[in-house]
């Protein structure tokens, strides 16, 4: 933990495949993990590094919408028990210490009046660790 959020850094193989089971328990998604590839860069296309890199290949349903709102998103952030955190794109649950970020408009689309999240980071802490920086409880 540092200031007032969490540090991140990239998550293992174990750590992203717990993500994604986190997100389809949590907003009833259907990602699948069809494999593994070597990429020529440690974190996608993003960063490079020397060598290749292992990256999971998955998949989720294909649904034809719109973009969302800010607006959009933190309503549907909260209608799903979330508060939202300092830092951005950032939310929390205190019940189940879920902690989700990225949430920004590129990770959800609209259909039909209902928002869908694509490639969230959620993780699973203790709920007390949210109070230990300082985050609200209500």
């Amino acid at each position: 933990m540092e200031g007032d959020g969490f540090l991140t850094r990239a998550a293992t193989r174990e750590e992203y495949i717990r993500r994604v089971a986190l997100q389809n328990e949590v907003f009833n998604d259907d990602i699948r993990i069809e494999g593994t590839i070597l990429l020529p860069y440690g974190k996608g296309l993003l960063e490079a590094m020397e060598g290749n890199g292992p990256a999971l290949v998955t998949s989720q349903p294909f649904r034809i919408g719109s973009s969302s709102t800010y607006e959009e998103i933190g309503q549907f952030m909260q209608e799903n028990g979330f508060l939202k955190a300092p830092p951005f794109h950032t939310w929390y649950r205190l019940g189940d210490g879920i902690l989700v970020s990225d949430a920004h408009l590129g990770n959800f689309v609209s259909v039909d009046g209902s928002l869908i999240p694509i490639d969230l980071h959620l993780n699973q802490l203790l709920p007390t660790m949210f109070a230990e920086i300082g985050w609200p409880s209500t």
